[in-house]
């Protein structure tokens, strides 16, 4: 496994590995950070789809359903529950929608088939999204078969990207410009980011807020998350 992540690592330089969480003596997770601007690379997996919510209309949605941009029967598909879609504005997303985190966790269900298991019980070992104006109350955890394998905060997204050459270039809206044409929301960072699984596979994603939602310390506080991508490595494709 490290010869993988050597290898991606050179391919990709626009990609810095800043932390590798261990889940067990099964498995690990490596979460990334790309740099400004960078998206996930196609070329190192089997499957990789983006949902971006530009294609939606802007509404709450109880239950939405997206097949990741992977045709009429894909291979991996997703169940969101509880989304907030808006129009993403200086705090929002990459295009004209984004997500935002309203008063219940975002959940995210993952169906994955292949040829062996026609059930859709296959995990997934590959997830990304672009994460604005973080917040350090903002997380993100993934499950399987409904045990817990990372939980991910926003506190710890900030701190490693302070930890990069230029935390500078993550700070404020890279894609929305005031009348100055300096970057909106400065205060706050900006960044995509991938989270690899290795010898262990998701099958299950939720966002959430831990501010108390209609309090005082609770307003502002948002999740905002956009382009999320999902996929199944090379090495994967030998399992299914």
């Amino acid at each position: 496994m490290a010869s993988q992540q050597t290898s991606v690592f050179t391919f990709l330089a626009v990609v810095q590995i800043f932390i590798a969480l261990i889940v067990s003596s099964a498995g690990d997770i490596h979460v990334w950070v790309l740099e400004p601007g960078a998206l996930p690379s196609p070329s190192w997996f089997h499957i990789l789809g983006i949902e971006n919510f530009d294609n939606i209309t802007s509404r709450y949605y109880t239950n939405y359903s997206s097949n990741f941009g992977l045709g009429l029967y894909p291979e991996i598909h997703g169940d969101y529950s509880c989304v907030k879609v808006e129009y993403s504005g200086s705090y929002g997303g990459r295009g004209n929608n984004a997500v935002v985190y309203s008063d219940l966790p975002q959940t995210l269900l993952v169906t994955r088939k292949g040829r062996n298991d026609r059930k859709g019980r296959l995990g997934v070992g590959f997830f990304g999204f672009y994460w604005a104006s973080i917040e350090d109350t903002n997380e993100v955890e993934f499950f399987r078969d409904g045990v817990s394998l990372l939980n991910f905060t926003g506190a710890q997204a900030i701190e490693e990207i302070n930890k990069t050459v230029r935390p500078i270039d993550y700070y404020g809206n890279r894609y929305r410009f005031d009348n100055f044409n300096k970057h909106y929301n400065p205060g706050q960072a900006y960044a995509y980011f991938e989270f690899h699984f290795h010898n262990v596979l998701y099958d299950q994603v939720v966002f959430r807020d831990t501010h108390a939602r209609g309090s005082v310390t609770g307003i502002g506080h948002a999740f905002e998350t956009d382009d999320h991508a999902i996929g199944c490595f090379q090495e994967e494709a030998n399992n299914i």
